[in-house]
């Protein structure tokens, strides 16, 4: 890299590639765990004590949705970083059923935001 900041030849954006990659792989694979034990630790605590009132249940349920986002977020990122190592491998997917999650997953940050969201897609 030269002085000024500015990547000098493909030798050196190769090897921030390979850098980005392995982060990225060690990020999504580091952060499954916390994520299952966040989840698992939920489950004991709402077996052993039920939520008791409407406050209580709204707020297990948007801890449950966060984990449900940031356990598909954790995957994604962990498929990401495969695409470089199975060969970058593609296949058809229902566009419209994607982009159906997505809204459901962005469902209660919505709600909390107050943001209108919509969707137009062509048949």
């Amino acid at each position: 890299m030269s002085s000024d900041g500015k990547i000098d030849s493909q030798d050196e954006i190769e090897k921030l590639k390979k850098e980005h990659h392995e982060f990225a792989y060690a990020i999504s694979h580091d952060v499954g765990a916390p994520i299952r034990h966040v989840k698992e630790f939920t489950r004991l605590l709402l077996a052993e004590r039920p939520p008791e009132t409407e406050t209580e249940e709204k707020y297990t349920g948007f801890i449950e949705q966060a984990l449900e986002r940031l356990g598909l977020m954790q995957e994604a990122l962990l498929t990401y970083t495969r695409i470089d190592t199975d060969g970058g491998s593609k296949e058809k997917c229902d566009i419209k059923g994607v982009v159906a999650d997505a809204v459901k997953l962005l469902e209660t940050l919505r709600e909390e935001k107050g943001v209108k969201l919509s969707v137009d897609m062509e048949e």
